[in-house]
């Protein structure tokens, strides 16, 4: 595969998605998921 065709994204990981024991919420890695999912489609749109 090219790597032209491959997305990348940084993501910066809110406080808010930190739990007390330093591990971020299953929850916010399916939002982050999803998120890129749709800016992907909408690169190659």
């Amino acid at each position: 595969m090219p790597l032209s065709s491959i997305y990348s994204k940084i993501i910066n990981i809110p406080k808010t998605a930190i739990d007390e024991n330093g591990h971020v919420n299953n929850v916010a890695y399916v939002q982050w998921m999803q998120d890129i999912a749709v800016e992907h489609y909408a690169s190659i749109c």
